[in-house]
């Protein structure tokens, strides 16, 4: 599992596809505000149990973490690879709010300030 937090306004949208023959592999593409800069990332698997992952056409080894903070300041795009157990983050929008948000290195990443006490 790969994930992406960011603080990109504007649309976001992403897309699959797979081969007919091997259903183990597979692209996947994300993409956030590209109309205001934004970032686009490409995952592709050949064997279903190691991918390589892209953004912005940078490729990162997904073994250092599969969770992506990405800050947009529009051209400028920064990348921040964390490691992070993400079993443990519900596989829903609303259900992974609530753990990311509580994260104090996402906070500091995207400027959230801290956590209210």
């Amino acid at each position: 599992m790969v994930l992406f937090v960011d603080d990109v306004k504007g649309i976001h949208g992403s897309g699959g596809s797979d081969s007919t023959e091997n259903p183990l592999v597979g692209i996947t593409t994300v993409s956030a505000g590209p109309e205001t800069g934004g970032y686009r990332c490409r995952i592709e698997t050949k064997d279903g149990k190691s991918a390589t992952c892209r953004i912005n056409g940078r490729e990162y080894d997904l073994s250092k973490g599969t969770l992506f903070v990405i800050k947009a300041k529009g051209e400028q795009v920064e990348v921040h690879q964390l490691k992070r157990d993400l079993t443990a983050i519900p596989f829903d929008a609303d259900g992974c709010r609530e753990p990311l948000q509580k994260d104090a290195e996402i906070r500091k990443l995207l400027e959230l300030g801290e956590l209210p006490k």
